[in-house]
């Protein structure tokens, strides 16, 4: 039940580490709400309408009357009948609207509260565009979706972490508490602070300019791994000592608790005493927790995005400097440029700007998604491929080549840069290949608009991809080494699991066969081509070189006209091998003149070779450094 009482209200046992903790403690403290008569106030039951109206009118300072003809056919008789009266007087609830009953006893909806406050504070109706609730077909359908509006627009009465209003849903009395400490705020200028028993030497503690009353303001030492809710300090020979069993010590640099008021978190660097107050020299300001539409979050926990960027950090990591300036990682960002973004649930808010001494220091603004995970192809809007949109229900699905892995589109994160995160690691968009329906695209650019994606792509290359122990490589990166030849993998047909066909015959692969991959060779395990994917598969197990390329060279410098030319082999140097020009790495070195391709020798005198595109012919070579390095000499 609700009645105002003249004492300091008593904490109750069961609202302690309650979110609503600290609004039911100053109701209860400025008089205006009591709990049941065994002591509890059972905050998570719901609220009845006639105690919604009884809490309001107290809040208001009014003194109810009875009307003589009474207001509601079931309210002549109830204990509350005089308050549900006054609401009357003061048109905040309207018979007209409960034609059969007011049924005094049963929960107040969240529409219904809307309304009572939005009157009870003189403001209108407020017949506008509704915000972008996520359940908006069931406000449109409340006789008070244009009260709703004002109480939203108000701050009173917002959504759900999900973005739900909720208009139907009965309301709890720890939210009441909330809203109705917010509502005195409107209303009176100035929200009830909680009467608060704190005993000891101390009455109040500053922190910069300001000074807090600790029978106010609720103050929680943070100890190594404990937080201790403050309920006595005393001091004694520089020694402060607080709830009789944690101790620090006056004018000292080292083991300074962490102090939180009001949300905010303070590193401390020494505390003074001046008579009755303990005084904190910060060093650093953050956030300690954040109340959102009657919801309680811990700052350690709230993810943080700067400038729409996916990041490792969270609220707790965000130094306050002042109103509109905050530190990140030794980085200052100022809130007037740049955009700060945290998520709360589903729903996404920008930090607008921070009140330094507010009991709910940061500002927010719902705003759309900085970050999507677990996407569906109803988190993209458009995909234009060479300037022409491509139709969305056509695709059947869509992946992405990222760090040599494909993953499937609802394994991957995008930020609103258009950059990728799998797991820890993170990628621009042009490291990103975007498969649709098992076509290449190239990304150009990514937009996130309205809470969706748009893709810019080009036609990518036809480049055929192998999969190789879960990751994706293109043909040309890949040798078969097979009786001393090196084969392309374009030349090796994969009949079935480990049945391959080269220059027409058939192979069971066995221990003669190797792959060369970056390098590096291997042992094939297993090979076999994945219909559904439509690519050979392969399970290899690194090895030894073979004996037929074990002495092949580990560099190889070009030289013409006796001066080096080029150090090494890259995608660009090529060699004439008959008719055809082939890659210089998927050839093998006989001998100093002489070169192995696709099971024939060729010479390596007079050979052309390319580099970049510019044709030189073979004169000499030679064996240097224990056959580590092969010198061609090229004119």
């Amino acid at each position: 039940m609700l009645f105002p009482t003249p004492a300091l209200a008593a904490q109750f046992p069961d609202v302690g580490q309650h979110w609503a903790e600290t609004y039911i403690n100053s109701l209860s403290g400025a008089g205006y709400i009591k709990g049941y008569p065994d002591g509890t106030f059972k905050p998570d039951n719901p609220m009845t309408r006639a105690e919604f109206a009884t809490l309001l009118i107290n809040c208001m300072g009014l003194t109810p009357a009875v009307l003589n003809a009474g207001s509601f056919k079931d309210t002549g008789t109830h204990w509350a009948r005089k308050y549900i009266d006054e609401t009357v007087r003061q048109g905040i609830l309207f018979p007209s609207e409960y034609t059969a009953g007011l049924v005094p006893d049963g929960p107040i909806k969240r529409s219904e509260a809307s309304a009572m406050l939005v009157r009870a504070l003189g403001e209108k109706p407020d017949n506008g565009q509704l915000p972008p609730f996520t359940d908006l077909s069931q406000v449109e359908q409340s006789d008070y979706k244009a009260f709703i509006k004002r109480a939203f627009d108000l701050r009173l009465l917002q959504g759900y972490p999900g973005g739900e209003f909720k208009p139907f849903t009965d309301m709890t009395r720890a939210q009441v508490a909330k809203v109705l400490t917010d509502f005195l705020t409107l209303y009176t200028g100035t929200a009830p602070q909680p009467g608060l028993s704190v005993s000891g030497d101390i009455s109040s503690i500053a922190i910069g300019e300001e000074q807090y009353q600790l029978s106010q303001y609720p103050a929680t030492f943070k100890f190594a791994y404990s937080s201790v809710p403050v309920t006595s300090i005393t001091v004694s020979d520089g020694q402060v000592t607080v709830n009789g069993n944690y101790t620090f010590f006056t004018d000292s640099s080292l083991g300074n608790p962490q102090l939180v008021i009001n949300n905010n978190l303070y590193s401390i660097s020494k505390y003074t005493v001046n008579g009755k107050v303990l005084v904190a020299f910060p060093e650093s300001h953050t956030i300690d927790s954040l109340e959102v539409s009657g919801y309680k979050y811990n700052a350690d926990f709230v993810k943080l995005y700067i400038n729409s960027s996916n990041s490792d950090y969270y609220l707790s990591d965000m130094e306050v400097v002042d109103e509109y300036t905050i530190r990140i990682d030794g980085d200052l960002y100022d809130l007037m440029k740049d955009r700060l973004t945290v998520t709360l649930g589903d729903v996404f808010y920008d930090i607008v700007r921070i009140d330094l001494n507010a009991a709910n220091p940061l500002r927010l603004s719902e705003t759309d998604r900085v970050i999507i995970e677990g996407m569906d192809l109803s988190d993209i809007s458009a995909i234009f491929v060479d300037g022409r949109t491509i139709s969305l229900k056509n695709i059947d699905e869509i992946q992405f080549l990222i760090g040599m892995k494909m993953y499937d589109l609802n394994k991957i994160v995008i930020d609103g840069t258009g950059s990728f995160t799998i797991g820890r690691d993170t990628y621009d968009f042009d490291e990103v290949a975007m498969y649709i329906d098992g076509q290449v695209h190239t990304i150009d650019d990514i937009e996130l608009y309205r809470d969706k994606f748009i893709f810019y792509c080009s036609e990518g290359s036809d480049e055929e991809l192998v999969q190789i122990n879960g990751k994706y490589y293109v043909y040309d990166d890949v040798q078969v080494i097979y009786d001393s030849r090196v084969y392309d993998l374009d030349q090796v047909l994969v009949i079935s699991r480990n049945l391959v066909r080269i220059g027409g015959k058939r192979y069971e692969i066995d221990s003669s066969f190797y792959v060369r991959l970056d390098k590096i060779y291997y042992k094939i395990d297993r090979i076999d081509f994945d219909e559904k994917q439509g690519m050979v598969v392969m399970k290899l197990s690194e090895t030894k070189a073979p004996a037929s390329v074990a002495n092949q060279p580990d560099r190889i410098i070009f030289y013409v006209d006796d001066s080096k030319y080029q150090d090494g082999v890259d995608r660009y140097t090529e060699i004439r091998a008959g008719s055809t020009w082939v890659d210089f790495d998927q050839i093998t070195i006989v001998d100093p003149a002489t070169f192995s391709y696709d099971g024939k020798d060729y010479d390596l005198i007079d050979a052309q070779i390319r580099l970049d595109g510019d044709r030189f012919i073979v004169v000499d070579t030679s064996w240097t450094g224990s056959r580590q390095v092969f010198s061609i000499y090229m004119e």
